[in-house]
Formats: structure tokens, sequence, C-alpha cells
């Protein structure tokens, strides 16, 4: 049986766990397994789930377990898959996926493979290392397989199923486990799309020279309905604040159109922009690594090209 770890916020469950569901999903069908799902909290998200071709959801409803626990929700994984017979547990290549599938790995003496892109015949399993720069072949024989799935290894496909049985499992577990927990979640200020869910988003770089020199980019935003994001460099000077930050260490984005503005293209900025549907980088060096990434370029100055496109578009 293959189980998955679906992440939810009040009963919407994400679109990376959607996407770890269908790929759950169709290596049931291709081993002939049973897909099942687990979830944290109150909230049932069986009807969600469902959709995705999951016949059971295991809900971990104990009061002490409702608020992210890393090490207490990986000893309830590992509980749950040994009580089930799992032989697979699969989680998204999320920060949550990756500690807690991380704990369970590390309870259990397992090897956990992460970003997992593809899983084969003879326990080979092909993951992306190195931000997307690099596939690995690994063969991994143990009694419970540890992945995580990365982001944009599969879309997200609805396979409803006719039922979804819901069961409720209390693991039992030590006041060890709980050394580390979610006390308090703060509500973003930000409204409307934000940079995981945007059609159109705009970055800005190192180029851009100052908290003031992202206005120009705000007013592009606004008039295109897009969202301004940064690069590490910015938010490392503080002209952004860390949640705009797009990356390996900030947030992935997959718009329909991401326009760089004054961005290099280092590896762990592109590795957040493997999903974006086209690229138009504006730079001054024609030689940075953004151009080897890009649909289409503009060599020349983001302070003078984006007020130009900005000319343009109020001319109606």
């Amino acid at each position: 049986m293959i189980l998955v770890f679906a992440e939810h916020n009040g009963g919407d469950v994400d679109n990376h766990s959607l996407q770890t569901l269908t790929f759950a999903n169709n290596l049931s069908k291709e081993k002939g397994l049973s897909m099942e799902v687990v979830s944290f909290g109150d909230t049932d998200v069986s009807a969600t789930v469902k959709q995705y071709g999951a016949a059971k959801n295991h809900c971990i409803k104990a009061d002490n377990l409702t608020q992210y626990s890393p090490e207490a929700w990986a000893q309830s994984l590992g509980q749950l898959a040994e009580s089930t017979g799992a032989t697979l547990l699969l989680a998204s290549s999320s920060v949550k996926g990756n500690e807690v599938l991380s704990y369970v790995a590390a309870q259990k003496s397992l090897a956990l493979v992460s970003q997992v892109l593809a899983v084969g015949g003879d326990s080979n399993v092909t993951r992306s290392s190195w931000a997307g720069g690099l596939l690995e072949e690994v063969q991994v024989s143990q009694t419970l397989g540890l992945y995580t799935v990365a982001d944009g290894a599969i879309e997200a496909q609805e396979a409803p199923v006719d039922s979804c049985e819901v069961c409720e499992f209390t693991p039992t577990m030590d006041d060890k486990y709980f050394r580390v927990q979610l006390k308090r979640m703060e509500a973003s200020v930000h409204e409307g799309p934000n940079l995981k869910t945007a059609s159109l988003v705009i970055g800005g770089g190192g180029g851009v020279g100052s908290a003031e020199g992202f206005a120009p980019l705000e007013k592009l935003s606004e008039m295109l309905k897009g969202v301004v994001g940064s690069s590490r460099v910015a938010t490392n000077n503080g002209w952004r604040v860390h949640t705009q930050q797009i990356g390996m260490t900030g947030s992935p984005i997959a718009p329909k159109l991401y326009i760089a503005c004054g961005i290099s293209g280092a590896i762990q900025h592109m590795a957040g922009c493997k999903n974006c549907e086209n690229i138009l980088a504006i730079n001054t060096d024609e030689e940075a690594p953004i151009f080897s990434h890009a649909d289409y370029g503009i060599v020349g100055d983001l302070h003078k090209v984006v007020p130009a496109i900005i000319a343009e578009l109020e001319k109606g």
C-alpha cells in the first residue's frame, strides 16, 4: 500500500500535495498497490483526496497533534505506516514534507529520497539534484520506501474514486517528540494573487539598485495584473521582504510569463523558475546566465526598458 501525507490549510489541500497524490495514484496503478492518505487536524479532506484517487483517509485528530510538531508527526506517520502495512510513504518536497519524512527516516534508520521525479522497477528512483541541474538515479531497497515528490514533477490531475473511507488513527506518543512545536501562525496581510499562484510575475534583482527602484516594476505589475517578486540579492539588501523572494530559498513560481529585471540568473534563483511557461529577461549584461534560460531577452537598462513598456501600454 502507498501512504501519502497530505498537507492542508483548514481543509484546503495545497497544489503540491495534489501533485503528490497524482504521482502516487499513477504509481499505485503501475505497481498494483492501493493508495491511501493521512492528514492531521479536525478538518476532513476526504472529499478532496477522493477526487485524486484516495480510497481511504486516515485522520489524526489528537489535540496535541493538531498544531505542527515535526518529530511527533513523524512518529505518527511511522506508527500508521507500520499498522497499515504500507510499503511506500510519500509526501511533497515542501518544507514540512521534507522535515517530517526526514524524522521518519531517522526514527526508523531508513533512507529518505527527496525531490523524486519518477519511481521505476527494481527500486530505481530518479531524483532532481543541484537545484534541477542534475538528475540522479538512486536504488533503494528497504521495507518502507520514503520519498518526497519534487514540485512540478507531475501536473495534478483528478482521478475520482467512488468513495473515500474516513478512519481516525490515534498514535501513542512520548513527550520527547514534542520538543519542537508550532505555537502561532500569523496570516499574511497581502491580498490578491501571490507568487505561487500568479499568472504573471515581475522580478527585480541587484540591477534594480534600491528599494525605490522597484516603483516602475510595481507600476508595470499593476497594469498587467501581476505580482512583484525579487532575487535574493534584493532581499539581502533590504529592498524587499523575504516572502517576495523567488528561488530555491524563496518561493517557486509557475506563471505564464515571468519578466526578470536586472537578475543575473544564478542557479538558486532559476531553480524556483523551472515551471515558468515563458521568461523575458531584461539585463545590461548580454552574458548573464539568465539569457540561457529565457524565451525572450532584452539587452538593455531596465530603468529605461520598463518605463518604455509602461509608456506603450499607457497609449492604449
